[in-house]
């Protein structure tokens, strides 16, 4: 009985292990996820790898989907949560400065 008993203790241990592990995962993705249905250019510049304001509304490359708008807002372009998710991911796989930039020749 003493090594069932012991297996028993760390399968506990495990399962506690596993629920806090559960709740950081949680948290993360929350922060990850965009909460928003629909990202217009002043709400895309909030995001924290997300290029200024100005950078995005003077370079149409550094927008998601190249500066295609999903919709217009009033006359502000916008764009769906998948659209903006995408363009996130993008930005991160993307070395900064990367994305819309010509490099000069010396």
């Amino acid at each position: 009985m003493g090594v069932l008993e012991s297996i028993a203790e760390k399968q506990d241990v495990l399962a506690a292990a596993i629920a806090e592990l559960g709740g950081v995962v949680a948290a993360l993705s929350e922060k990850i996820t965009p909460s928003r249905e629909i990202y217009t250019l002043h709400d895309l510049a909030t995001l924290p790898e997300s290029p200024s304001l100005k950078t995005l509304r003077n370079n149409q490359a550094r927008q998601p989907n190249g500066g295609k708008p999903d919709g217009y807002r009033g006359r502000e372009k916008c764009w769906l949560r998948e659209t903006v998710e995408a363009w996130r991911r993008e930005l991160a796989s993307t070395p900064a400065g990367g994305v819309g930039f010509a490099r000069r020749s010396a």
